[in-house]
Formats: C-alpha cells, sequence, structure tokens
C-alpha cells in the first residue's frame, strides 16, 4: 500500500510491507516513508523461537541517499523490555537487522549493481532479540534484474528476488511477502 502526504521538505511516500517468516514462526512489518531529503523505516517483528517469545520495534532513519542516521531497536521478551540505539555506524557500510528481510534494500538501494555483478559490504548485524551489534562481511551478487545471491561466512548463500523497489519478495529460507 502506497500514500503520498506533504512535508516540510516535499511529497512523502509512505509503503507498507508484510513477511512470514520462514527461519522461525513470525511475522515482520515495515512502513517506508521516503521524501527528498530523508527516509525513515519503521516496523515491528513478532516471533516465536522454541519457548522464547519475543517483539521487536525498529526505527531506521537514513538521509535521502539511504545512507544511514540513526537506529533505534527494542525489544520485548519475559525478562523485560530492552532498547539499542546507534548513531552512525561506526566504520560500517550498512545496518543489517537479523532475520529482516527489508534491510537488504538497504544495500541495494545504495548500491548500482549491474546483472551479473556483484557488490561486498561490511554490516552492523544487529541479532534479535539479544540486541548485539556485530561486523558481517556481507556478499551480494545480482543474478537476473530481480533475483539476487546473498552470501556471508557465516550463514552461506541463499538466493532472493526482490520488487521494482529492491524490497525483497521472496528470501530462500528467510521470508516470502504476504499480500
Amino acid at each position: 500500500m502506497t500514500d503520498d502526504n506533504e512535508a516540510a521538505g516535499g511529497p512523502v511516500t509512505a509503503t507498507t510491507y508484510a513477511w512470514r517468516r520462514l527461519d522461525l514462526e513470525g511475522v515482520t512489518f515495515v512502513r517506508l516513508e521516503q521524501g527528498d531529503d530523508a527516509v525513515r523505516v519503521e516496523g515491528h517483528e513478532i516471533c516465536v523461537e522454541g519457548a522464547e517469545r519475543w517483539a521487536a520495534r525498529f526505527v531506521i532513519e537514513l538521509d535521502g541517499r539511504w545512507e544511514h542516521r540513526s537506529t533505534v531497536v527494542e525489544v520485548t521478551a519475559a525478562g523485560g523490555t530492552r532498547e539499542l540505539r546507534l548513531d552512525g555506524l561506526a566504520g560500517h557500510d550498512v545496518l543489517d537487522l537479523a532475520g529482516n528481510p527489508f534491510t537488504n534494500a538497504l544495500v541495494l538501494r545504495t548500491r548500482d549493481v549491474p546483472v551479473g555483478g556483484g557488490t561486498e559490504v561490511l554490516a552492523a548485524y544487529v541479532e534479535t532479540p539479544g540486541l548485539t551489534v556485530r561486523p558481517v562481511a556481507q556478499r551480494y551478487r545480482r543474478l537476473a534484474a530481480d533475483r539476487w545471491e546473498y552470501a556471508d561466512d557465516e550463514y552461506g548463500a541463499s538466493e532472493f528476488t526482490v520488487d521494482a523497489d529492491g524490497v525483497v519478495v521472496d528470501y530462500q529460507g528467510l521470508a516470502t511477502r504476504l499480500g
């Protein structure tokens, strides 16, 4: 769903996405607001992993070129609520929220990769529900206009498809878009 609004910096477009997680029981929801000077990604995840149940709320602020400004991730579980704030990425190229299919767009929207080409980034990888942050070298290879391969040394390789905006539709073993 897309809505257009006017803001102080010009028109703002809002789009929503939802995925069913395939790696665990859960759903992911994202609301994307795009303007000329700023991008805001806001969303929620609700997940069940064995006996553990948790919810994550996140807000990612980007500039108009999709470069990271700040992130807040809040996780609520049986033990209470914890929060992580990141202002800038301290030497990392991009932010990656573990298991969140949307954050691949943060790479794809900032790099012009032709079919057959690839790119490598150093991600600030935020694990939920633990809220740990660690560097992960990630490799992306463009297989077709709408198909990519993701690989890293910890999780291996998997393929995903994207829509015309570079947002994941189906991610092998991780998530599939609803609606």
